[in-house]
């Protein structure tokens, strides 16, 4: 959920951790103000930087040492990040932009404080008074009570001089001047004015006080134009006019999901009694983000039912199609709101020591990867641990940590800290495994699923500012994750005899080779046995169960929709069944033709050997029909069965025909 209806950029934050509102606007003429000396030292006693204390020590492993020395002495050397600028408002009573202590809600470093111009650091002690639309927050800290707070202006001119004081950069308070230029109503309602000023504003300054050009305090600096000089500050009237003990929430909004188009916009209006601490705020305003995201998604999934997979029109083409690919991918919503199987982006992969290769790639803003093993290799990727696991991850997928001018890659993260199972809808065993990243406050998280040669899944960059709801998000696209299972073997073997992480598709799955070497594989649907006659497997064979949605009635199912044998890693002698269901009109022309092509028998279908002169390989396609019968145009089942075999060019056509005779014989489909 975005916190903001109006056109904000808010910056990413980055080290050090500055933050500041951004609003588009347009350059005003201004002229220049001059501050006292006396103005200058009364300012500065009552201003405050915001920091947050620094993470004590740092998890991670480098390919080099950090060039530290490439940092600025003061970022180097400070215990603390600077994140935004308060000032006193009264005696132990400071005021701040709400966003500044937003940012640092769920962060790794703890609570923010307040530091002088000495360097003394203050906790903050109780939040008393807070707004999400109008961005400020009231709040206590225990040290400099004894404070005195500038005189206010609660009824500023417009074409006056004013100046903006605050952290800018997070590099000190220094005060900076311009002209009060006009005024802009708020834009969810326009139930009151920002005051906008041409004074410099710089990432930092959000909390601190805009003055007039006797010192006086007449609003709290929020905002600024991302490139030009125009500024925004609440009137510090707004402030000291909200009641005490309250906490108002009140933000437009827009929920979408990662893998949909459609959007859903919505307002949220909530509040909760003040005063807390700063933990105890926290939670209280994170359970609010939480409930409303929850609620707002609920919301969009009615107000999309017909729209959303698989009920959806545009879900025919998917749920007639059965994707052949170990890598996984994700179901999305695409511009023409058909739901597809699409090709992630960016897939590479590399092969590591150990006979181990990790294939990444992304998709939807997500990341997504495949962690196999090679046949025979020594290491069981099944039985790695956090630290292994995310150490390979990482030996493919480039992660990179900044330090000034120079770029150091992470070679691993530790230990994760978060490290659990839990179940998605179709009973897949997802392993959830969260390790934090200290030096840009956010958290590494996976969510994997084991297969019988690997791990396959989700990896995600979360910032620890909202991090609950941006995880909520990542994990509603387990559902949408669309993968299949593959393996010598051995490597099924032990991946069926693990049941902690074994699918519950997969309770009555059979897979054996018996003492006749004919391999026997049973799933609820389909049952198929290769004799060696047809195609001698060993434990270098690989088998891979080509996984899909199915429809049952109004219950959608994750099963079995095709079995793949291939002989030899190293050749393209296979036998493969994959399920084809009797498509509706709305799956497209591609779908609908190749139906008809299968129940009529016609080329490719028709049982006859093919050459691949590009693959050097012959190959054949029959069809077999779980009602026993040959379907036609007028009694067509609710699924046929494509049976291809391919074998290198050494074997002659009637060989391959004898192959697909002997499949068949030996196949029963029930597709329950």
């Amino acid at each position: 959920m975005n916190s903001r209806a109006w056109n904000q950029a808010w910056l990413i934050r980055a080290l050090p951790l500055a933050v500041l509102v951004l609003v588009i606007g347009t350059v005003p003429s201004a002229q220049a103000a001059t501050v006292t000396s006396e103005i200058q030292r009364s300012v500065r006693g009552v201003t405050f930087e915001v920091v947050v204390p620094k993470a004590k020590e740092d998890r991670l492993a480098y390919d080099k040492p950090l060039p530290l020395e490439l940092l600025p002495f003061v970022e180097r050397n400070d215990k603390y990040w600077s994140i935004g600028t308060a000032f006193a408002i009264g005696p132990g009573q400071f005021v701040t932009a709400g966003h500044v202590f937003l940012s640092v809600l769920g962060s790794q470093f703890g609570p923010p404080a307040l530091r002088d111009s000495a360097g003394n650091v203050y906790p903050v002690g109780q939040v008393t008074r807070f707004s999400s639309n109008e961005d400020f927050v009231v709040f206590t800290a225990a040290g400099p009570a004894n404070v005195k707070a500038l005189d206010v202006n609660r009824q500023p001119v417009i074409d006056e001089p004013v100046y903006a004081v605050g952290n800018a950069l997070g590099e000190g308070i220094i005060i900076r001047d311009g002209l009060y230029t006009s005024e802009t109503p708020e834009q969810q309602d326009g139930r009151w004015k920002w005051i906008r000023f041409s004074a410099a504003a710089s990432p930092g300054n959000s909390g601190g006080p805009l003055l007039d050009s006797a010192g006086r305090v007449i609003g709290v600096v929020i905002g600024k134009s991302p490139n030009e000089n125009l500024n925004f500050a609440l009137p510090i009237a707004r402030v000291l006019n909200a009641p005490e003990g309250r906490a108002t929430f009140d933000e437009n909004f827009v929920q979408k999901l990662p893998n949909l188009n459609s959007t859903l916009p919505g307002r949220a209006t909530r509040q909760f009694a003040l005063p807390l601490n700063f933990p105890e705020f926290a939670s209280a305003y994170l359970k609010i983000v939480g409930e409303e995201n929850q609620k707002s998604r609920a919301l969009l999934r009615k107000t999309y039912a017909n729209e959303l997979f698989p009920a959806g029109a545009g879900s025919a083409k998917v749920l007639a199609t059965v994707v052949n690919d170990r890598f996984p991918r994700l179901l999305g919503h695409d511009g023409n709101s058909q739901w597809q199987a699409a090709d992630p982006d960016g897939l590479s992969g590399i092969d590591v020591p150990g006979g181990v290769r990790i294939d990444t790639a992304s998709q939807y803003g997500v990341g997504l990867f495949r962690m196999s093993q090679k046949a025979g290799a020594g290491t069981q990727l099944a039985q790695v641990d956090s630290k292994a696991f995310m150490d390979l991850l990482l030996k493919g997928q480039r992660v990179m940590r900044q330090v000034g001018t120079d770029a150091v890659r992470v070679t691993s993260l530790g230990t994760a800290s978060r490290d659990d199972i839990n179940t998605d809808s179709f009973g897949r065993q997802w392993q959830r495994r969260i390790w934090p990243l200290s030096y840009i406050d956010g958290f590494a998280v996976t969510l994997s699923l084991a297969v019988p040669d690997g791990h396959v899944g989700l990896v995600q960059t979360i910032p620890a500012a909202g991090f609950e709801a941006a995880l909520e998000n990542l994990e509603l696209m387990r559902d949408y994750f669309y993968v299949s299972y593959g393996g010598t073997l051995p490597q099924w073997s032990n991946f069926l005899s693990a049941t902690a992480l074994r699918p519950t598709a997969f309770k009555e799955l059979r897979l054996k080779r018996d003492k006749q070497e004919s391999l026997e594989v049973s799933s609820p649907n389909l049952s198929m046995k290769l004799r060696p006659e047809a195609l001698a497997v060993d434990d270098k064979s690989n088998v891979t169960l080509l996984m899909t949605f199915m429809l049952a009635g109004d219950r959608l199912n994750w099963d079995v929709g095709g079995v793949v044998v291939t002989q030899d890693p190293d050749k393209k002698t296979q036998v493969s069944v994959v399920r084809q269901p009797r498509p509706s009109e709305l799956a497209g022309d591609e779908v609908t033709v190749r139906w008809k092509q299968m129940v009529g028998r016609e080329a490719p279908f028709n049982s006859l050997a093919k050459a691949d002169v590009t693959e050097n390989s012959f190959w054949i396609v029959g069809i077999a029909d779980p009602s026993g019968s040959r379907a036609s145009a007028a009694n067509a089942p609710a699924a046929l069965y494509e049976v291809t075999c391919v074998a290198e060019r050494d074997v002659l056509p009637w060989d391959l025909e004898e192959m697909l005779r002997m499949t068949l014989r030996d196949l029963v489909v029930t597709d329950r």
